[in-house]
């Protein structure tokens, strides 16, 4: 199983348990005992899920780049992005002090 699939499958699953295994304000005790995660952790990978299903369209993305994009209102998610890294035209690690 390639690596995006598998964070798709732990959200579909995460998203089942949730919806149908656990009492109401079971959530947050059952992601920490049971995982060893945060709720909000866990709500990621369900975000995910839900907006890209199983489909393994983004390969080479994170989790974290992959809820950006989830939670991006569709119309922004076509148009051109420019990593901050280019527009002050220096990686960003050097951002802190001067970039010249």
């Amino acid at each position: 199983m390639s690596r995006p699939q598998s964070k798709y499958g732990f959200g579909r699953r995460l998203k089942h348990v949730k919806e149908n295994d656990l009492v109401h304000g079971e959530w947050e005790r059952w992601c920490h005992k049971e995982l060893g995660i945060t709720p909000a952790y866990a709500n990621r990978h369900i975000k995910v899920f839900e907006e890209f299903g199983e489909s393994n369209q983004y390969t080479s993305i994170g989790l974290g780049q992959l809820y950006q994009i989830a939670t991006m209102p569709e119309e922004e998610r076509d148009k051109p992005h420019v990593e901050v890294s280019r527009i002050i035209g220096c990686p960003i690690s050097r951002y802190m002090g001067s970039c010249r």
